[in-house]
């Protein structure tokens, strides 16, 4: 005879019954269990457009602006493999419509590791006049397995409380005989909206002798979260 499960009282937290066919219940626990986890990003992402200009009648053309960029960025021990184009083409704006001078521009995303490379990165932006950057997103290198670790705890948590109410009234946690995750809360990349929200106004790395008497700086925290129902039949 085939087996036909269902059960008779559902509750996050308590005890209730399962009946598998017409003779026999079976007892079980259901219960949620919950895990959560902040990671510091460690992948920062600065959009940088270079644009064309001039100095006097010397046009800074985007080719050096970029040489320029590409020397500060190996002084600052950043891989030169984290600076890449954000887009296959580069685009193309007027400056001057009286003169229809047309003006060159290209869009540049460089990766960083830390929010004092990042503040290091913007003042050498700012000595180079590159005026348009941003954080476009941040995200961590570990993101996928952090996601299974804290589904993994979630769940050995919901075994944890049935193991401790099980065991006050002298009974033991059986096999689970059906899981669902109820709240599961996994961003693959955090995008930022506003910059100062992250990097304080007026920080200057180049500035500090010590790298201990640097300020603290953070940016706001990835959080991953999960929730775990289970049911465990009661030994």
């Amino acid at each position: 005879m085939s087996m036909f499960l269902f059960a008779l009282a559902q509750s996050p937290r308590g005890y209730s019954q399962v009946v598998t066919n017409q003779d026999e219940i079976l007892p079980v626990i259901e219960l949620t269990g919950t895990a959560e986890k902040e990671i510091v990003p460690d992948e920062i992402y600065i959009f940088i457009t270079l644009m064309e200009r001039f100095d006097g009648k010397n046009k800074i053309t985007i080719e050096s602006q970029e040489q320029a960029l590409r020397q500060g960025i190996a002084d600052l021990n950043i891989p030169l493999d984290n600076l890449f184009l954000a887009d296959a083409n580069s685009n193309y704006v007027s400056v001057k419509w009286q003169k229809k001078d047309v003006i060159a521009k290209t869009n540049y995303t460089l990766k960083v590791s830390n929010a004092v490379l990042v503040g290091q990165v913007f003042e050498l932006l700012d000595k180079l006049q590159i005026q348009n950057a941003q954080i476009s997103h941040v995200n961590h290198s570990r993101l996928e397995e952090l996601k299974k670790d804290v589904r993994i705890e979630a769940i050995e948590m919901a075994k944890q409380k049935a193991d401790y109410l099980l065991e006050a009234i002298g009974q033991k946690t059986g096999k689970a005989l059906y899981v669902r995750e109820d709240n599961y809360h996994m961003p693959v990349a955090r995008y930022v909206n506003n910059v100062q929200e992250y990097v304080p106004i007026g920080y200057n790395a180049s500035k500090s002798e010590d790298v201990q008497d640097m300020p603290m700086i953070q940016f706001k925290k990835i959080k991953i979260s999960s929730s775990v129902y289970v049911r465990f039949l009661i030994e």
